[in-house]
């Protein structure tokens, strides 16, 4: 695993989790950024730039969200694709949370 792959997440400001191994697929209106510990991030575009995305991990988060994602960088295949995201959504646990979801990554292009 190559130390500068990285995915963190972060609930209400505190890191909630962390992974040392995050892969990006770019289709062609797609890209996924996604770690083998259940977190997945989607979104539309293929530059750098903010675009809306959805997220699913393992904290239990509902559809009923709100994200964005900022690619700072965007690297040719078996380079890295780097960025950030923000938003909120709620629990699946309780459906009358709303809370704050950021996290930042760095994914090896496949």
């Amino acid at each position: 695993c190559d130390l500068s792959e990285i995915v963190e997440l972060k609930q209400d400001g505190n890191i909630i989790f962390g992974s040392t191994k995050c892969n990006a697929k770019v289709r062609p209106n797609e890209i996924l950024i996604y770690s083998n510990n259940n977190f997945l991030l989607g979104f539309s575009g293929n530059n750098l730039g903010t675009f809306p995305a959805k997220m699913i991990a393992d904290t239990g988060i509902s559809e009923d969200q709100n994200f964005t994602v900022t690619i700072e960088e965007f690297g040719d295949i078996n380079g890295f694709i780097k960025g950030h995201f923000t938003g909120t959504g709620k629990l699946t646990s309780d459906i009358n949370s709303n809370v704050v979801w950021s996290g930042s990554f760095i994914a090896k292009r496949l």
